[in-house]
């Protein structure tokens, strides 16, 4: 049984209704000396950063890290075949009525944690409206409410641009002290860790969504400081409302300021939305590009000099 990370895949949903897996088991021999057919090897799709644990006596293991899409994991080895009655033929006795039976195939007890492994993470304060914007821009379908920490779980969705296909996160509200682990907090901020490229969310209804901003980046800080390294995208929701729409101009102008992308949108109405995601696009294409500036070796060419004489 292989373990196969999977681009397409988007949760671990599928493991709460079923979580026995079996392969198939092989064929016995036939008559003529055939062997009996192999049993198929059994393949199961998993999302991308997916962490393997095995369990060991009465404690589970790190086993991989699948980080990469079509990384195979052995997880359970199959059994080795019995030898049929042939095998044990000789010139005095021809037809042996003897033969073994093959081996059991391995029995494996693992866990599975999804650390999100995304393109782009949806942060922001509870209620700024991560849910609808990643409904929005993928098709998700997230569960949405009107209180604190609808969303318990990172949840996955995938947009496309062109012809390229985007891993967007709704990473769960950050509120003052997640580092410290009181909300949900200290247990998502780990997933921040693995996205390429962070869409802060602010809620246009806050009284002060400049502070809930510095807030959230005060936290992640507080986390792991490199992490504040990461670009950001600031989005400004809910404009659809008159008294969120006088807003935002002064909140544009603070976040410019900051030299920070800065789009104002409604997630509910669309309205917006349709330029954020090409934003995002063009985001990802340059750290793609530095990347692989910084990826290439430096050469240096020296002149040849000519022997003084």
């Amino acid at each position: 049984m292989y373990l196969v990370a999977s681009r397409d895949e988007v949760d671990l949903d599928g493991f709460k209704r079923k979580k026995a897996f079996r392969a198939q088991d092989g064929e016995m021999g036939h008559a003529n000396n055939r062997s009996g057919k192999r049993g198929e090897d059994l393949y199961i799709r998993i999302p991308m950063g997916t962490e393997v644990y095995v369990k060991e006596g009465t404690e589970y293991m790190f086993k991989a890290d699948m980080v990469e899409d079509g990384q195979e994991l052995l997880a359970a080895e199959g059994g080795k075949p019995g030898y049929g009655n042939a095998r044990f033929a000789t010139p005095a006795r021809r037809a042996p009525e003897i033969a073994e039976k093959g081996e059991e195939g391995e029995n494996a007890n693992l866990r599975l944690e999804l650390k999100v492994l995304a393109d782009v993470g949806l942060i922001g304060f509870p209620n700024a409206g991560r849910s609808t914007l990643l409904a929005a821009l993928t098709g998700a379908k997230p569960r949405i409410a009107a209180y604190q920490f609808t969303t318990r779980e990172p949840v996955l969705g995938i947009a496309e641009i062109g012809y390229n296909k985007i891993i967007m996160a709704e990473i769960p509200a950050l509120i003052s002290g997640a580092h410290l682990g009181k909300g949900l907090g200290y247990d998502f901020l780990k997933h921040v860790k693995r996205t390429k490229l962070l869409i802060h969310v602010l809620d246009g209804e806050s009284k002060d969504p400049l502070d809930d901003m510095r807030m959230v980046n005060r936290e992640i800080e507080f986390y792991e400081p490199d992490l504040l390294k990461k670009p950001q995208i600031v989005v400004f929701n809910k404009i659809d409302l008159p008294e969120v729409e006088e807003k935002v101009k002064q909140v544009g102008d603070e976040i410019k300021k900051l030299g920070l992308p800065f789009h104002a949108i409604s997630a509910l109405t669309g309205e917006g939305v349709d330029k954020l995601l090409p934003g995002i696009g063009e985001c990802l294409r340059k750290l793609e590009k530095i990347k692989r500036v910084e990826e290439e070796p430096f050469v240096v060419f020296r002149p040849h000099l000519k022997d003084e004489k």
